[in-house]
């Protein structure tokens, strides 16, 4: 990766949705030391209260939540922000919950527990790093 790459993947604004406090800090504290700036959410309605008083170039979200889950909170980034990118998390993975998540416009699909946070930090860095391909190419 050159390192303009690289420099274009940090300082992003990166939005965890995870009802599970310690991994939602978990998630907070693992992508914030990688530079990024971090806002956690309990839930859904959080996650979209954060996004109505702020933009995020990436959401990762944990499919099973209380209230709307986030296979919704997909489908509803995809409505209201398709320019911010998706990453879904579960520990219930199934092909059939993967390909419904990437319809609904998920940029990746991550399968917890994750074997090693490289994983989870290197599919935020592809997605910022679409992300700002997409913003050139406007």
């Amino acid at each position: 990766m050159s390192k303009s790459t690289l420099d274009r993947t940090h300082q992003a604004r990166i939005l965890v949705v995870d009802d599970e406090a310690d991994v939602r800090l978990l998630l907070a504290r693992e992508i914030s030391d990688r530079g990024h700036e971090v806002v956690a959410a309990a839930d859904s309605a959080q996650a979209m209260e954060e996004m109505g008083q702020a933009n995020f170039d990436v959401v990762l979200t944990d499919i099973r939540m209380p209230g709307m889950d986030g296979l919704g909170l997909t489908e509803w980034i995809e409505r209201t922000r398709p320019d911010t990118k998706v990453i879904v998390m579960t520990a219930f993975a199934s092909l059939e919950i993967a390909a419904t998540a990437v319809r609904l416009g998920a940029f990746d699909f991550l399968m917890k527990p994750f074997g090693e946070m490289d994983l989870v930090t290197s599919s935020i860095d592809r997605a910022i790093q679409k992300r700002r391909v997409e913003e050139d190419l406007r």
